[in-house]
């Protein structure tokens, strides 16, 4: 079984540790994450999780958008059969389909790297805006 590395076990204890009085509000909400597979959006799909299987009586759905362009990162393996995280294969460029009400969305999706944003400026403007503008529509 994969799970997630103690250095991030351990981050995601402290996040929630500093947040645990105001995560209530959250409880049964349903999420929209672009980019999980990233960084800062994997982080919120780990302290979401998290919650859910140790807080939560009433837990939290999470849709993660990711394009997988790499590959499916290490840091979400985990989280691939989890029954409350779905995780949907697309470019966040492209018109979206989800179903159903959410409640909160985060984007995190983007080219991560200064030296690709010199290389693909307009590729990482469109990642970012039209991104922003699929997730809201």
């Amino acid at each position: 079984m994969l799970k997630v590395s103690s250095i991030i076990s351990e981050d995601i204890q402290i996040i929630y540790n500093d947040l645990k009085d105001s995560l209530t509000e959250i409880e049964g909400s349903t999420w929209l994450i672009s980019g999980g597979g990233g960084f800062l959006g994997s982080y919120f799909l780990d302290l979401l999780n998290y919650c859910n299987e140790k807080v939560f009586h009433n837990p939290c759905k999470v849709i993660c958008i990711e394009n997988f362009l790499s590959g499916t990162p290490e840091r979400i393996k985990h989280l691939q059969n989890n029954q409350h995280i779905q995780i949907i294969k697309t470019d966040i460029v492209k018109p979206i389909e989800v179903y159903g009400d959410i409640d909160y969305i985060v984007h995190a999706a983007s080219i991560a790297s200064p030296s690709f944003y010199r290389k693909y400026p307009i590729e990482t403007i469109e990642a970012n805006v039209l991104g922003l503008k699929n997730l809201l529509d």
